[in-house]
């Protein structure tokens, strides 16, 4: 199994939209019993998406509220 830091910097080399869908097929992926049981580092990586997809959404909205303000 690989480290942690290793999966963070991974998933920060996305995009918000290759971020979604992985984090969406990871999902799928251990809904299967025999999946999540085999690779249970899948549920890593899906919880370093999802933490990392926020993380991105509220800086877009920091951004959008940035740039309304400036108008």
């Amino acid at each position: 199994m690989k480290s942690v830091r290793f999966w963070k910097t991974e998933v920060q080399q996305l995009s918000l939209m290759e971020r979604m869908f992985f984090k969406d097929v990871i999902k799928t992926l251990l809904n299967w019993e025999v999946l999540k049981k085999e690779y249970l580092e899948l549920d890593l990586i899906r919880r370093i998406l999802e933490s990392e997809i926020q993380i991105s959404t509220q800086e877009e909205k920091a951004d959008t509220e940035k740039w309304m303000e400036a108008d």
